[in-house]
Order: structure tokens, then sequence, then C-alpha cells
């Protein structure tokens, strides 16, 4: 391997070991949709309100909590839990 290609490897690897270092900024949106999910029929959240630099994940999912309302309520209304997942 070429000494330039090396010297490359091994700065991409520093950076990369500086960024996992640093714990990613998570923030937790709540969403509230109703009729099993059907309305409304898109739910937008402007990411950039939350994540000023790129977004690393984003995963939406259903608490013990939201299931539980979910379940009281007969699926008239369904909650559910957005993580945005920031890189710093």
């Amino acid at each position: 391997m070429p000494p330039i290609l090396r010297r490359q490897c091994k700065n991409d690897l520093e950076e990369r070991a500086r960024l996992n270092a640093q714990p990613p900024k998570v923030h937790v949106v709540s969403q509230s949709f109703y009729f099993w999910g059907m309305i409304p029929k898109k739910h937008h959240v402007n990411v950039s309100d939350y994540c000023t630099n790129e977004i690393k994940e984003i995963r939406q999912y259903s608490t013990f909590l939201d299931s539980l309302y979910e379940q009281l309520t007969l699926g008239i209304y369904t909650p559910r839990t957005l993580n945005l997942t920031c890189y710093n």
C-alpha cells in the first residue's frame, strides 16, 4: 500500500474514532395518529428543528404506554414515538 493511502486511512480512522467518542444527540418526539394510524396519512416533522447537523438514524416505534392507550381507546387514538439521532 502506498504511504499516501496509508496516511489517509489512518486519518480517516482517527476522525471516525473522534466522532464516535462523542455520544449522539437523541430527540424523542411524540406523534398522534387516529383510527389505527390511518389518519393523518402523512405526519411531517421538521428535523432541522432538532438536528443542526445531519440525521444519523430515525426510528418510529410504539412504547408500552403507546400500545396501552391504543388498546384502551380501541384503536381510535394511536400514539407513536419517534427517535431522531443526530450527528454531533
